[in-house]
C-alpha cells in the first residue's frame, strides 16, 4: 500500500522501520518513508523525519533525498 502512495500506510511503515517490527530498525528507511509521506502534507511526517535525520549522516540524507526525486518520478503528485 505504502508503495501505490497510500499516507497512512508510508507513516505505519516508516514507524515499523524506525522501531525494528518485522526486522532490523532502520532510522534509513524510517527518514525516507517519513519523506514520501511528508510529500503529501501527512500530520507530523516531516517533524518525525526530521527527528530520525539527527541519527544519519548528510550523505544519507542525500541519498534519501535522491531516492525520493527517484520515487516522486514514478509516482507524481
Amino acid at each position: 500500500a505504502a508503495e501505490q502512495d497510500d499516507v497512512d500506510a508510508q507513516m505505519t511503515l516508516a514507524e515499523m522501520s524506525q522501531l525494528g517490527q518485522g526486522g532490523i530498525p532502520s532510522s534509513v528507511e524510517a527518514h525516507f518513508w517519513f519523506s514520501v509521506a511528508a510529500t503529501r502534507n501527512a500530520e507530523d511526517a516531516a517533524r518525525r523525519r526530521d527527528q530520525v535525520a539527527e541519527a544519519l549522516t548528510a550523505e544519507t540524507i542525500a541519498d534519501n533525498q535522491a531516492r525520493l526525486e527517484e520515487w516522486l518520478g514514478r509516482h507524481p503528485r
